[in-house]
């Protein structure tokens, strides 16, 4: 905190990784002695009962003394506001990983916390107001929903969906083929703690692979089709498991403080690759043991390896210019091979570690992306000794959220959605 106009800067508040403070805004006590904010710890969560939660913290702004609001139920806490007479905040708040955000508010320093909304819509985390007087607020409510499509590969025309469009993410934070041409994914489907599912490449119905209730998303598999890994809420922060094909032998393969936004599997199926929250590229056996880096530092999003399995690419945001950049390195060493730059367009959420909205074409002589222009998302194609880029996909509606080529390169599997957003008012007693 410090004055307005600058002066007498000093620190109230330091958390200690694998600790973390949420990204909303600290908001001013009515009386304007305390400021409160969301720290996520890996303390249990007394939902889920997995060890990860958020909850609201009251901080002290004379001496930073911490005031944590219980329980601690929630995954993920958006913006706050307090009521004027100081008995409460409101909030927006997850409570499973892939669940729809919703208004919550809690009694201070009682901490009985009670939800305003209960309902299959997203509220947006960071849009929130209440009125002067309390009694009612503003929020910006959307729908976000996603299936599964398949596509030939250079015959735009020839998509269509495998699953039918319903109120629910499917692929939002990972697709995958299996070996044998089968389509693997994410969703939230049910309580919204995440789950993976499997559909075949000619349709039919989507089945459950994983559901273990423990937030299991991004799937990732195998050439060989010998093993699985995916992300995993059950042990704190999200770490990256393996599992066999049909669910079997599920154990942990990381224990990065704080947890594992973003991984992936060698093409050989021999490695881990990984970006933890605290930074860096890191790489370590799909059999487990000790993790070794590849790039030391850096808020860095799904380093992936190159076909010939002698380069990891990750994607970053210029510090300068905000770009989406992808870097190039050796997988032995971490040498720098070569940066891209990519269009604004590409990553507009570039800074969100769970992005996997790029991959390595098949034979590994470009980075194929997502670009949205409007609503509308295609792929392109870079290569990577800097020619220019091509459109591989003639979408004309709806977002990609995440694709994957299928073993061959002939084929794409892709999640497709859309959100519908508005604002809304609502209006009730405290």
């Amino acid at each position: 905190m410090a004055n307005i106009d600058g002066t007498n800067e000093r620190l109230i508040l330091t958390v200690d990784e694998p600790e973390w403070v949420g990204g909303s805004n600290p908001v001013w006590s009515p009386d304007g002695k305390s400021v409160a904010v969301a720290i996520g710890t890996l303390s249990r969560n007394t939902l889920t009962g997995n060890n990860l939660s958020m909850t609201p913290t009251v901080i002290s702004v004379a001496d930073g003394t911490q005031t944590r609001i219980e329980p601690s139920r929630w995954v993920y806490l958006g913006r706050m506001a307090w009521f004027n007479d100081g008995s409460g905040l409101v909030f927006l708040a997850q409570d499973q990983q892939l669940s729809p955000p919703q208004i919550w508010q809690i009694s201070y320093p009682e901490s009985e916390a009670r939800r305003i909304t209960n309902d299959l819509n997203s509220y947006q985390f960071y849009n929130l107001t209440l009125t002067a007087n309390d009694t009612s607020l503003i929020a910006v409510q959307g729908d976000p929903v996603s299936n599964i499509w398949i596509a030939d590969v250079g015959q735009p025309g020839n998509e269509r969906a495998l699953t039918p469009r319903k109120n629910a993410l499917e692929g939002s934070r990972g697709i995958a083929w299996t070996s044998d041409g089968r389509i693997v994914f994410d969703s939230n489907v049910g309580d919204g703690s995440g789950s993976i599912w499997v559909v075949r490449a000619d349709g039919g119905e989507a089945v459950p692979l994983l559901n273990n209730k423990t937030s299991d998303t991004g799937p990732e598999i195998s050439a060989d089709g010998r093993a699985m890994v995916f992300g995993s809420l059950r042990n704190g922060g999200n770490q990256v498991w393996r599992a066999d094909l049909d669910g079997s032998n599920q154990r942990q393969l990381t224990q990065a403080a704080g947890g594992v936004p973003g991984f992936s599997l060698s093409r050989d199926g021999g490695w881990v690759i990984f970006n933890p929250f605290t930074g860096g590229v890191y790489k370590i056996s799909i059999d487990g043991g000790t993790a070794t880096a590849l790039v030391s530092k850096g808020s860095l999003c799904y380093p992936q390896q190159s076909a010939d399995g002698t380069l990891v690419a990750y994607l970053f945001s210029d510090e300068r210019t905000h770009r989406p950049r992808i870097r190039v390195v050796k997988f032995d060493d971490g040498t720098l091979v070569t940066t891209i730059d990519l269009p604004l367009t590409a990553a507009s959420n570039a800074n969100a570690l769970f992005y996997r909205g790029w991959h390595w074409s098949n034979d590994g002589k470009a980075i194929v992306y997502v670009n949205t222009l409007g609503t509308v998302s295609n792929l392109w194609s870079q290569p990577i000794d800097g020619g220019a880029a091509k459109q591989i996909t003639n979408f004309k509606a709806d977002g990609i959220l995440t694709f994957a080529f299928s073993p061959d390169g002939r084929k794409l599997a892709l999640a497709r959605g859309s959100t519908a957003s508005d604002a809304v008012f609502i209006s009730e007693e405290k």
